[in-house]
């Protein structure tokens, strides 16, 4: 009896029930947001590979019933996949590697040094980041047109160089924030060693910021994979996924106010929805590659907790 009673007072006393219920509803709630936020991923993965009849029998929800791969080849042939791809690749790896590198030097300056109206330089840093993109788009549409520079990746090249191109001002406060915590003392011991400021930046600073460095290119890179505002108004016809995606979806809009059949909409719907599936695979597997990088790099960049 004693031991039960033992049992009894230390599984079924009021806190132990107080938290066991707390745990229960917080479990609830977590399940609750994480489907609200994955059904849209999921409900379109479970269309890429449901065939049509599927679509019409209510009593398939989520698993198909007539497993097909007709979706992925009919959207792989429409988007033209290993182009807009490589274009895509090419077009936001550039673009990323640019702003890593310029936001860092950028950075280790306002982390580094003291100069003349520092604290109103990296005030207009901070203002970009609130600052709606569309308010400077046009400016920049006007510039560029002005130089004939519309519809090619120099426009992307200079804002990326400058440190002012699609949420650069994110990614200069993130840096700053990681080389104000490294230790000052390394920038001694680099100067008793006759390093100079771009010695200790390029032999000191940047082997011990390579995390927040693959961090950094992971944001830029996924930015400038999905971006459709900058890409549409500077470079309309560069063939970016984003763009591909916008075609197959106008095409489909066509499909749906003309007096085409029904089954030919809802193949144009089953193909967008894979379509987007596979936009969204690259980003997703760069991410998994490098997520080891951007774990460290998010834990060392100061902004957590």
């Amino acid at each position: 009896m004693k031991f039960l009673k033992v049992i009894i007072n230390k599984w079924f006393n009021k806190d132990k029930i107080l938290e066991f219920l707390w745990s229960i509803i917080r479990g609830i709630l977590v399940i609750g947001i994480c489907f609200v936020i994955l059904y849209p991923i999921l409900s379109k993965i479970s269309y890429a590979f449901m065939s049509e009849i599927d679509l019409y029998d209510k009593s398939v929800h989520y698993v198909p019933k007539h497993f097909t791969l007709d979706n992925i080849i009919g959207a792989w042939k429409m988007m033209n996949y290993p182009n807009a791809f490589l274009t895509s690749f090419a077009f936001s790896s550039i673009n990323a590697i640019f702003q890593t590198f310029s936001c860092t030097i950028i950075a280790y300056g306002f982390a580094r040094f003291n100069f003349k109206f520092k604290g109103i330089f990296f005030a207009m840093v901070i203002t970009t980041m609130v600052i709606p993109p569309q308010t400077i788009l046009i400016p920049l549409y006007v510039n560029f047109r002005g130089m004939h520079l519309i519809n090619s990746i120099v426009p992307f090249l200079l804002l990326s160089l400058t440190g002012t191109a699609l949420k650069n001002g994110l990614y200069i406060f993130i840096m700053r924030q990681f080389f104000i915590g490294l230790p000052k003392e390394l920038d001694e011991a680099a100067l008793v060693d006759g390093c100079g400021s771009f010695k200790t930046l390029f032999r000191i600073m940047l082997p011990n910021s390579i995390p927040m460095m693959v961090t950094i290119f992971l944001f830029s890179f996924v930015w400038q994979w999905s971006d459709i505002f900058y890409t549409g108004m500077l470079a309309p016809e560069m063939g970016v996924m984003p763009q591909v995606l916008n075609a197959m979806i106008a095409n489909a809009q066509m499909t749906m106010e003309s007096s085409i059949g029904t089954s030919s909409l809802i193949y144009r719907l089953l193909i967008n929805s894979t379509a987007s599936i596979l936009a969204v695979v690259p980003p997703l597997l760069i991410f998994l590659g490098g997520q080891k990088y951007f774990v460290e790099g998010i834990e060392r960049s100061g902004i957590v907790g």
